[in-house]
């Protein structure tokens, strides 16, 4: 490969995952320091082919079979929609819930739905953006009240709206508002058509809401009630989706064998073509709970399938995360200069994002190789190199005293694998609750 950027053939054979590892990395690392020209390349080959015309007919049929009428909106409406977007784009958040709630002509059926969508698009690349959205979704849905559309189904619209701000709330951490939001929700279905499908909507809103809380048994709760509404109205595509997230949560758990039985099965269910990103998290989800469950090559081929989708979809945090798992499975098979290497890409890229939570468990990891290879300078010079860094990160106060509790064990030559993974597990928890405090465990074994 050239000094500046691969070869067409070795992109290529890239996207067809059968370079050697050693010039995957090289090609993952070019594409990570955000190359765009190879960028364009690789999103020639994303997303998959969509299904034969006769294969999509038969599962429109099936999804609609459970489908509620939606309440019309004429063409005229429709035609609307990217005019009134456009119109809205040009004011400031706060000016357009203004006009959402003064102006008639923005009480438009089909804008309040693409508000929305474009809500929950944004949510995984903006979380700012996608509360905005959100926020101006809830706004429009509630001017639909002096609408034509019966007030039943706009107590529909109305749910779904709060449960999509409550998943951007989630998203930006603020879990009590999202909560709130739920709660609303949940009172405007009460009020609705009963349609199963907003049930399903708010529901699963609701199951990440639980996870994001480490309440895994409750989000388990929350997917199995829609798991059951979707294998109701025959849509074998969010069975599939519900049952990955269901996965997802078990493995969070601790049951990474019921992780990978669920996460599989609903791979099987889900149509790629129709949520790409949806497939590619299921596929990671299972390489992660694969090499948890020390199943170390079938995580690695996994890795090695993913590496180069999550490259032709352009998504850097995704390929970030990949790195970090690659990482994590070089390690778990001793290859510890090829772990640190990944840990030490992920860290500074995490870092440049200002993400300070994984940065630190991306530091830890990189601890503990240091920590098995015997350099202990290199392992002083991390633990406070990395303390002056969260300081300037959004990492609450508690978090801090944990990580300076670590910078005094290293310098006391007093840290172990135990206790480098104790605090891992304390900060995956305290992330979402800044009042947790963290308890360092009891005489610790210097290497073990």
């Amino acid at each position: 490969m050239s000094e500046a950027h691969p070869s067409a053939g070795e992109l290529r054979e890239f996207f067809r995952g059968s370079l050697p590892s050693d010039l995957t990395r090289r090609i993952v690392r070019h594409l990570l320091a955000g190359c765009d020209s190879c960028s364009r390349a690789a999103a020639e080959h994303w997303p998959p082919q969509p299904p034969r015309p006769e294969e999509l007919d038969a599962s429109f049929a099936r999804s609609l079979a459970g489908l509620r009428r939606e309440p019309g909106c004429s063409e005229a409406e429709a035609a609307a929609v990217s005019t009134l977007l456009a119109e809205l784009d040009r004011h400031p958040p706060r000016r357009q819930l203004v006009l959402a709630g003064n102006s008639r002509r923005f009480r438009n059926w089909a804008l309040t739905e693409r508000v929305l969508e474009d809500a929950y698009e944004a949510g995984y690349d903006d979380p700012e953006a996608a509360l905005a959205k959100a926020e101006l979704g809830v706004a429009l849905a509630a001017a639909l009240a002096d609408s034509h559309h019966p007030a039943a189904v706009v107590a529909d619209l109305r749910a779904r709206a709060h449960a999509t701000r409550a998943n951007a709330l989630r998203i930006r951490s603020d879990l009590d508002g999202a909560a709130r939001d739920l709660q609303r929700a949940g009172r405007w279905l009460a009020h609705g058509t009963g349609d199963p499908l907003e049930e399903a909507f708010v529901v699963l809103r609701e199951a990440y809401l639980a996870m994001e809380r480490r309440a895994f048994d409750r989000a388990i709760r929350f997917f199995d009630r829609g798991l059951r509404i979707y294998r109701l109205v025959g849509d074998d595509h969010w069975v599939g989706r519900t049952l990955i997230d269901k996965g997802t949560a078990c493995g969070y758990s601790g049951a990474p064998e019921k992780a990978i039985e669920l996460i599989e099965l609903g791979l099987r269910k889900l149509d790629p073509a129709r949520d790409p990103r949806m497939a590619l998290a299921g596929k990671h989800n299972l390489a992660l709970f694969r090499c948890e469950n020390g199943d170390l090559e079938r995580a690695m081929s996994l890795v090695q399938e993913l590496l180069p989708l999550h490259a032709a979809r352009r998504e850097q945090i995704s390929l970030v995360r990949l790195r970090w798992l690659e990482g994590k499975l070089a390690q778990a098979q001793e290859r510890l200069a090829q772990a640190e290497e990944a840990f030490v890409e992920v860290r500074d890229q995490f870092i440049e994002r200002r993400i300070g939570f994984d940065a630190a468990l991306v530091s830890l990891d990189l601890a503990a190789v240091y920590l098995q290879q015997g350099r202990g300078s290199e392992l002083r010079r991390l633990a406070s190199e990395s303390l002056t860094i969260f300081q300037s990160l959004e990492v609450h106060r508690e978090a801090l005293v944990s990580l300076a509790l670590f910078k005094k064990a290293v310098e006391m030559e007093q840290v172990s694998l135990r206790w480098i993974a104790e605090l891992a597990a304390y900060l995956e928890k305290a992330r979402r609750d800044p009042r947790l405090r963290f308890e360092p465990p009891g005489s610790p074994v210097v290497g073990g």
